[in-house]
């Protein structure tokens, strides 16, 4: 591994704190979405949509870019996609219609696609063997930091800037960021050693990864967990909007709350992991979360318990995610890197799994229906936890 010396400390910690603004790049719409439908003449379900197009792109690009920081630099690649990044950003908040807000943003997402990829494994070549448990967990964590924080902060921007404003705040932290990778992160790392063979191995890989029954179960779980928490992570800004008639600036402070269960239920779900009951207990609060979105999408409830039962809907779904990653690293042997980007992928399609239905229910059924919709994946992915538990007994 390339020493740092006494700076390696600093730039793992700049490493980690980039991470939030990219998850701020995919879920920065959910906010604008009541903006967005007003400025183009349309309806939330349609804007909905482009949230939808966001995580199919991404999906697509992390398949495709994964394999590039090993094949060319960690340094090289994160230079490039941030700067490509930031600009279409930056052209995203000049978008003049529809159409052209939405090729912006699919483009956004297929570059942008590499940098949480890329920065996590320059995370792990600078990390020593010996804390690299203990600091990926931390990374982990911080992650979620994107929509405790970031995705609240846009709400804020745009209560004051308008709808644009989130657009080039955004490109402006990225390029910021991208003069930090400059000057700090070195122009070769552990990772780039390898690089003539494993961008033809990737392919290898996943032929060995494709056998091992587990490691899919675990994929569609968490495809459809994911699900859920993007309904609510995409719809709850315009729901609390539309049904409690609150504001882009008053919805901050709810979503925040909403995100912090996404938080605690990651962290909660550690306790879960090591339960030998775990996958059961997960079995059960997955339909417990179904239930609490559903009573909470066809009810008009007070403004502070709607915002309660989403934070109980996101922690309730977040349990599974300790666990489905034990399981990943136990099944997934030398191909460990390539199944942890399976599992990204899942991220990104599972939420425009919850996405683009949600859009739909909702133009054909008001917000009422997206309980059913949460109500259903939650069903199978308890489903999935309970095969999983009987495989493992």
């Amino acid at each position: 591994m390339i020493s740092l010396g006494a700076g390696s400390r600093l730039v793992l910690v700049l490493l980690t704190l980039s991470l939030p603004i990219y998850l701020t790049v995919v879920f920065m719409l959910g906010p604008l979405l009541a903006q967005l439908a007003w400025e183009f003449d349309t309806s939330v379900a349609i804007t909905g949509q482009l949230a939808s197009a966001t995580f199919l792109a991404w999906g697509v690009g992390a398949i495709l870019t994964a394999p590039l920081s090993d094949s060319f630099g960690r340094r090289p690649v994160l230079l490039v996609a941030l700067f490509l990044t930031a600009a279409l950003v930056a052209l995203s908040g000049i978008a003049w219609n529809y159409s052209s807000l939405l090729v912006f943003r699919v483009a956004t997402a297929l570059i942008a696609s590499a940098l949480p990829t890329t920065t996590m494994a320059a995370i792990i070549d600078l990390l020593p063997p010996e804390s690299r448990s203990r600091g990926l967990a931390v990374v982990s964590s911080t992650i979620m930091l994107g929509l405790l924080l970031g995705v609240p902060a846009v709400s804020l921007v745009a209560d004051t800037l308008g709808w644009r404003g989130p657009f080039f705040a955004i490109a402006s932290g990225l390029v910021i960021i991208m003069v930090v990778v400059f000057f700090t992160v070195p122009k070769q790392t552990q990772g780039d050693t390898e690089r003539s063979s494993s961008f033809f191995r990737h392919r290898e890989a996943y032929v060995a990864l494709s056998k091992r029954f587990d490691l899919w179960l675990v994929l569609i779980g968490n495809l459809v967990l994911r699900a859920n928490s993007a309904v609510i992570v995409t719809y709850m800004a315009a729901f609390l909007i539309v049904s409690h008639a609150l504001d882009e600036g008053q919805v901050a402070l709810p979503l925040a709350l909403v995100s912090l269960g996404l938080v605690i239920g990651s962290l909660a779900g550690g306790e879960v992991s090591r339960n030998r009951w775990g996958l059961l207990i997960l079995a059960v609060t997955s339909i417990m979360a179904g239930l609490t979105g559903t009573f909470l999408f066809e009810s008009t409830l007070n403004t502070w318990v709607s915002v309660g039962m989403g934070f109980s809907v996101g922690a309730l779904t977040h349990l599974a995610m300790p666990t489905f990653l034990n399981i990943i690293a136990r099944v997934s042997g030398e191909h460990r890197s390539s199944a942890m980007g399976l599992f990204a992928v899942t991220n990104q399609w599972g939420s425009l799994l919850g996405a683009a239905p949600g859009g739909l229910i909702l133009a054909k059924g008001g917000y009422g229906p997206l309980g059913l919709l949460l109500l259903g994946m939650a069903l199978a992915g308890s489903a999935i936890c309970l095969v999983l538990w009987k495989r493992q007994n």
